[in-house]
Parts: structure tokens; C-alpha cells; sequence
């Protein structure tokens, strides 16, 4: 017959008790806590590639963790139990770090730059009629900027206001790096 085992409180040097025929002998043993060995990314989130500026979505991730007795329990992981994601510039395979009762796993994510798909003038400047030698002036010009998935718009500037001095119609149209020049991108709220 065993007696005195009881295993639902850590302890040291819990007694145990054996009998036999009216005879017993004792000894003792441990009971330890049951405490967090190590945790895996069991499976990683759907969302893998992010464009510059996107929120991190940990949707469909599942994080298992392994205990002392060996046991494994999926683990309840939010947004806090995550460093490293940095969505503000591109990166190939950022460590993305998932740490849990001080145990860490961790994954990669790549951060791809936005890309400018299209451009769309909303409204013209103010003025459209210029005496010969007159300097342009892009006030009242508004401009939309179509990057991948998110609509950023333009708050618009003349080139005297920006670079100081004014210029000439000839200096505003090389391409986008001349439309770079003539407009600040704002990024308005948007949903993540």
C-alpha cells in the first residue's frame, strides 16, 4: 500500500509512505511546478509580406508551447507578445520575435516598397492662362497617388513655396521625379 503522494502543490521532500504487511517505509520526492519549457510556431501566420506601412496581422498563426511533464498546449498569443515587425521601411527576412513566459520563437516576414501605380489630378491650380515669361504657379492643384493598396494624397506646394525661387513651366514635367518636386504626400487614416 502507497500512501501520501500528492501531487496537486509544489513541494520538496514530500513523504511516501509504503506498507506492507504492517511494516512500513517512507521516503521522499519532489514536486515541482509545471512551467514552460519552450514554444514553436506551429504554423505561421497567412499574412507574409507586407507593403511598407502595413499593420502586422497574425491571422491564422498558431504558437505551442511544451512544458515540463512534456505536455503541449496551444497558447493564447496577442499582438504584446510581439517585437521586432517594423513596417516603415522594405526588408528581406525581418525577424519577426514571438516571446511568451520569457520563451522566444521567431519568423521571417519581408517588407516590399509601395509602388506608384497611378496618378490622378482632382483639381487643376487656379490659374491656366500665363503672360509670355510669367513664372508657373501650382497653387490649388490637388493630386492623387494610387500606391498598391492604399490611396495617399497630395498636398500641394508651388515650386516657389518649396524650393524657395520661383521656376518656369519648363522646369515641372521630367516624369515622376519632376512630380516628386511639384507635391508632398500625406498619408490620410486608413484601416490597417
Amino acid at each position: 500500500n502507497v500512501s501520501g503522494f500528492d501531487s496537486t502543490t509544489p513541494m520538496t521532500d514530500h513523504i511516501i509512505t509504503i506498507t506492507v504487511e504492517g511494516k512500513t517505509a517512507t521516503f521522499s520526492v519532489d514536486i515541482i511546478a509545471r512551467v514552460l519549457d519552450a514554444i514553436s510556431i506551429t504554423k505561421e501566420p497567412n499574412k507574409m509580406t507586407y507593403v511598407v506601412g502595413q499593420e502586422r496581422d497574425l491571422t491564422g498563426m498558431e504558437v505551442t508551447g511544451t512544458y515540463n511533464d512534456q505536455s503541449k498546449t496551444v497558447l493564447a498569443v496577442t499582438t504584446e507578445h510581439i517585437s521586432g515587425f517594423d513596417k516603415t521601411m522594405p526588408a528581406v527576412a525581418q525577424v519577426v520575435t514571438v516571446s511568451y513566459e520569457e520563451r522566444m520563437a521567431s519568423f521571417t516576414v519581408d517588407i516590399i516598397p509601395r509602388v506608384l501605380e497611378s496618378i490622378e489630378i482632382l483639381n487643376l491650380p487656379f490659374d491656366l492662362n500665363y503672360i509670355v515669361g510669367e513664372n508657373f504657379d501650382l497653387t490649388g492643384l490637388e493630386v492623387s497617388a494610387l500606391c498598391q493598396l492604399y490611396v495617399y494624397h497630395a498636398a500641394v506646394e508651388t515650386l516657389a513655396q518649396r524650393n524657395g525661387h520661383a521656376q518656369g513651366i519648363g522646369d515641372a514635367g521630367n516624369g515622376l521625379g519632376g512630380l516628386d518636386r511639384l507635391y508632398r504626400l500625406t498619408r490620410p487614416p486608413h484601416p490597417g
